[in-house]
């Protein structure tokens, strides 16, 4: 019984660290709504660096629109780096 419990809470634990890291992923979209809103570069990039989710579009479609919706060269730059490390 006590090995069914743990097997259960460790399932459960599993599954919110789960949804809390898909809804925490930064995105291409999280990146422009920032922008947007008026966050500088420089936080930007901060929040980039300490992102421990993310999934960016850096493919030559995902930078077309990175850069239509007026994201710097720098805060792609800093993507790029991310996705790298």
């Amino acid at each position: 019984m006590r090995r069914l419990f743990l097997l259960l809470a460790f399932i459960f634990s599993t599954t919110l660290s789960y949804g809390q890291a898909k809804s925490d992923t930064l995105t291409n979209e999280k990146i422009i709504k920032m922008v947007k809103s008026g966050v500088t570069d420089l936080l930007i990039k901060k929040s980039i660096d300490a992102s421990k989710h993310w999934r960016f579009d850096l493919s030559s479609d995902g930078i077309v629109s990175l850069k239509s919706n007026r994201v710097s060269d720098s805060i792609i730059v800093t993507m790029f780096d991310k996705e790298e490390s």
